[in-house]
């Protein structure tokens, strides 16, 4: 029901696949979302699904259709808490308090410096002992009522142990308290910042980083995806191309054909439009009819997200409204026009950013192009006047 709302990560991600809401402390504010975080989570479950697909056709001479979104990848990352929820239990209770974690050996605990340590003993009775002692707490050993879980929880003492072990975390740096958990085999982690993982020895060990030279000279680093084929071999750190860069090569291995003229300046809403190119559409089409109406959502998307482009066509259309100088114009009835519209149009501000006036000639003769040119120019003019 929600298939055509806006969204980002943000909201189908975080937002209403369970982070937001329930990964922060009981009362406290939200935590601090990333952009990308789910979008690079939708994208590994997009090739790991195309990649199944591929397999797949190679077995058994079928192609296939893959499909994702964010708000499933999101589902999928909570399903043990989903799960949990369908039970009593403490899934229900989210958003939760530190002390609502009754196995305080999975805590993550402040140090002196200000920086935290995460700890994971999911099997508490095995582990009390040795981590009690790894910080130097033989005490709450001796003490008794800790031990077992069970009955420290049945006493209500979930609380006061947090409390005792954070007071012990205090009293240390971050790598004192390390050292003292690395030396006992305690699970653990320092809580990096991003500082700390660009200089992470381990993360450069595993490969997560390749050199990737800006156009500049600057040498930045880039994050390798996390999974590694051994044929692949080194990874040539270029940046990406442009937007539009590779636009017109794209169009020639799909058929189109650019020959090499200008647009004269007498057609053109802007004074540098006569520099763009008249695309010639290759193949024959139906100059009669109007773009068809699942084209209209595909042309506002580019003209609110990609480019500033107007579809003019013969008759009233919604499009005329949205003309603004420097604005593209294009001048085509049929649905091939209208996709090659969309293709002109993420070309379109390469360099200059300014497309022009372009007439789409089809196949349709002489006649054909010579009116569609004079309707395009007549709302050229018009646009002109009143803006």
């Amino acid at each position: 029901p929600d298939k055509d709302l806006p969204g980002f990560d943000f909201t189908a991600f975080f937002g209403r696949g369970g982070y937001t809401q329930n990964l922060r402390r009981r009362g406290n504010d939200p935590i601090t979302m990333i952009p990308g975080l789910g979008d690079n989570n939708v994208g590994l479950m997009l090739a790991m699904g195309i990649v199944t697909a591929l397999f797949n056709r190679e077995k058994t001479g079928q192609g296939d259709f893959v499909t994702t979104s964010l708000y499933e990848t999101a589902i999928f990352n909570m399903s043990m808490m989903l799960l949990g929820v369908q039970y009593d239990g403490q899934a229900r209770d989210y958003p939760i308090s530190i002390y609502d974690n009754m196995n305080p050996l999975n805590g993550a605990y402040r140090t002196s410096d200000d920086r935290i340590i995460q700890c994971a003993c999911p099997n508490y009775n095995d582990r009390f002992e040795p981590f009690m002692k790894s910080i130097g707490r033989e005490d709450l050993i001796e003490a008794g009522k800790y031990f077992p879980q069970a009955d420290m929880i049945a006493a209500g003492l979930v609380r006061e142990l947090i409390d005792e072990i954070q007071k012990t975390f205090l009293e240390g740096d971050m790598k004192t308290m390390d050292d003292k958990l690395r030396a006992g085999d305690i699970p653990h982690s320092i809580a990096y910042s991003w500082e700390d993982i660009m200089n992470d020895p381990q993360a450069h060990a595993v490969g997560a980083f390749y050199d990737v030279t800006c156009p500049n000279g600057v040498v930045r680093k880039a994050t390798h995806t996390p999974v590694r084929l051994e044929s692949e071999g080194e990874i040539d750190g270029r940046t990406a191309p442009m937007i539009g860069e590779q636009g017109r090569e794209v169009l020639k291995e799909v058929g189109y054909i650019l020959p090499r003229r200008r647009v004269g300046v007498g057609q053109c809403v802007h004074p540098v439009a006569h520099r763009v190119e008249v695309l010639r559409a290759a193949a024959g089409h139906n100059h009669h009819g109007m773009f068809p109406e699942e084209l209209v959502e595909e042309f506002e998307h580019i003209l609110l997200v990609h480019i500033d482009v107007v579809v003019v066509m013969d008759g009233e259309h919604p499009h005329k409204k949205m003309l603004r100088s420097g604005q593209l114009l294009l001048g085509g009835e049929s649905r091939a026009d209208a996709h090659l519209a969309i293709e002109l149009a993420r070309v379109g501000r390469k360099n200059r950013g300014v497309p022009a006036l372009c007439q789409l000639d089809g196949a349709g003769g002489l006649a054909h192009r010579r009116r569609a040119g004079q309707n395009v120019e007549r709302r050229a003019v018009k646009s002109r006047r009143t803006h």
